[in-house]
């Protein structure tokens, strides 16, 4: 409200009622400035008395009181907001260490995670050399490729088995002798080395040549390694027309052993104890068929003697035939007898029957699609150290496809396939070992 004084009012008292209703209209937001402004106008006209000055300072303490009043509020409203930005301060600072903390312990989490299989990769490479320098000597005891029928076969798809191994051959038998126990010995030579020794020891303790010339190619019995020997009395017995012994002539000629490598020497006794009805040498007559080896290329003869083998009950030609059903090499393609003969060679413990079988499972070859069942044979492969299997099953984890998803499993199952060589499996650890 507006008071004009440029004259003053003619009655002390209506001037002193103006200047209250104008500090009751205006209250205490009136600026000091303009108290003083108006109380020196007030002062200036005749007639204004003493009334009016103590009027005048009663309202200057009031206000001044009031503005002391606002100013300690203020104060206090600063002090508790300074309070308050200071609490927030300590409240990010702890924040940030707790965070700092937990990355740390994320970090702690990982390395335990990892130190695992980085400390197999570790062992793995020193198991390589330590297994090149017996190799050498000719003291290692286990073989990297098959001792008797069911070569190893490239299956050409990324999920498919790369290695096979061999079961006990079933050849015909009238009765157990040092003769037999000896036959089953070198049957077993690649998918059981400790059953193959103990009953090749025995055979050789009986007498029996040729059981003796298996353990002097292999250092066992207590005697010393002699590969030439060896090979020259698996040379006798092949030439008195045993079976055993011709397979084992024509797989020291296909690997040189004891003997200068001759492939062509190799399928030559391979026939002759294959004739026989042997089933290991059928194997690997079918398999020198298949790949052009010492003899000229023909997977139809392959298949025809897969086949021989196979019946016999040789788990390596059952992967085998199975094999070649499925890619329709040397037959025509049937999924479903491909998935038959995987699922024969598997039940016998076939590592690469076993990892075949779990693919057809999962994508529906000839069987129908289960990926459950899938994950079953993948981990029957695995749990036998087979590279192609362990990355399949880490797949199966990782996309909690057939099993509960765990990208931490599959994460240790990618590094155990990476130790053997698998880049597949190496990328797919390395891709994983960013957030796990």
């Amino acid at each position: 409200m507006a008071i004009q004084f440029a004259e003053a009012p003619a009655d002390t008292v209506a001037a002193l009622q103006s200047f209250r209703m104008f500090v009751e209209n205006e209250g205490v937001v009136v600026p000091p400035s303009r108290l003083a402004m108006l109380r020196g106008s007030l002062l200036s006209n005749e007639g204004v008395g003493e009334v009016l000055k103590r009027e005048l300072e009663a309202l200057d303490m009031k206000c001044e009181a009031v503005r002391q009043g606002v100013s300690q509020q203020m104060r206090k409203a600063t002090a508790a907001m300074q309070h308050s930005e200071g609490l927030v301060e300590s409240m990010e600072a702890v924040a940030k260490k707790l965070e700092n903390e937990l990355e740390a312990l994320k970090v702690k989490v990982r390395k335990a995670r990892e130190a695992p299989v980085q400390m197999r990769l570790v062992a793995q490479r020193y198991r390589h050399e330590v297994d090149k320098l017996r190799e050498a000597l000719g003291e290692w005891e286990e073989e990297e490729e098959m001792e008797e029928g069911g070569s190893a076969r490239n299956t050409g798809k990324r999920k498919r088995s790369s290695t096979s191994s061999a079961g006990p051959s079933h050849g015909k038998q009238s009765k157990l002798d040092w003769s037999a126990l000896l036959d089953e010995a070198v049957a077993w030579k690649s998918s059981n080395l400790s059953r193959c020794r103990v009953l090749a020891e025995l055979a050789s303790q009986a007498g029996d040549a040729c059981a003796k010339g298996l353990c002097l190619q292999k250092g066992w019995g207590g005697g010393q390694l002699d590969r030439k020997k060896a090979f020259e009395i698996f040379e006798k017995q092949a030439e008195q027309g045993r079976a055993a012994a011709q397979h084992c002539v024509g797989d020291c000629y296909s690997r040189g052993r004891g003997v200068a490598q001759d492939m062509a020497l190799a399928v030559e006794w391979f026939r002759k104890s294959a004739e026989q009805e042997y089933g290991a040498a059928q194997c690997d007559l079918g398999y020198c068929y298949d790949v052009g080896e010492g003899v000229a290329q023909d997977r139809a003869m392959a298949v025809e003697w897969y086949r021989k083998s196979a019946e016999q009950g040789h788990a390596g030609a059952q992967y085998n035939l199975g094999f070649c059903y499925a890619e329709g090499e040397g037959v025509a393609q049937d999924k479903v007898l491909a998935a038959e003969w995987y699922r024969k060679a598997a039940e016998q413990g076939n590592v690469g029957g076993q990892c075949n079988l779990g693919y057809c499972y999962e994508h529906g070859e000839g069987v129908a699609q289960d990926k459950v069942l899938a994950v079953e044979w993948y981990r029957k492969a695995t749990e036998q150290g087979h590279a192609a299997a362990q990355f399949n099953l880490g797949l199966c984890y990782e996309k909690g496809e057939g099993v509960a998803q765990d990208k931490v499993m599959a994460k240790e199952l990618y590094g155990k396939a990476a130790e053997q060589g698998d880049t597949d499996a190496q990328a797919s650890y390395d891709r994983l070992g960013k957030d796990f």
